[in-house]
């Protein structure tokens, strides 16, 4: 890839190189594709390439699947967050220790993902659709009181970027 970057004039560093072979490297057309775009969008913008400019470039081009983040990754991200494995994560308890991890991970499943409020309940602990409706109106309620949680969503979302 950053062969075929400096033969097309455009410098990458590691953040954007890496975020370019993640999500746009299936095959080497794609990727000679991909990188015209990156620079003519950074020519028309007078702009240098950032990871910034590169996902504003290739945002129209993104496929579904590419576009949201998996489950999976979300509820790990949240696990981290708050320093909770995923067994306590998708246990029965309802500790403030684990319901509010819950209802945050419930609401990044949501929000970015296309996923059946029914699957996203069952991946958070076999819990049913109307659980995390419960869990998005109280962390959307919560949100609009607490900057501390709307900080740890905001670095959580961008992790998931």
């Amino acid at each position: 890839m950053r062969r075929k970057a400096s033969e097309a004039g455009i410098e990458l560093d590691d953040e954007v190189a890496g975020h370019v072979a993640e999500h746009w490297c299936q095959n080497g057309r794609e990727l000679e594709g991909v990188l015209k775009r990156i620079e003519a969008f950074a020519n028309l913008a007078q702009r240098p390439v950032t990871l910034a400019l590169v996902r504003e470039a290739l945002a129209p081009y993104r496929r579904p699947d590419d576009a949201r983040k998996s489950l999976a990754r979300i509820v790990g991200e949240v696990c981290r967050q708050y320093q909770i494995t995923r067994a306590e994560l998708t246990s029965a308890r309802r500790t403030a220790r684990v319901v509010l991890p819950r209802h945050v991970a419930m609401y990044l499943c949501r929000r970015h993902t296309d996923a059946p409020l029914g699957v996203i309940g069952k991946e958070l602990g076999g819990r049913d659709h109307s659980t995390v409706v419960h869990a998005l109106g109280a962390i959307e309620e919560r949100l609009r009181t607490d900057a501390e949680l709307r900080e740890i969503v905001s670095m959580l979302e961008a992790r998931l970027a």
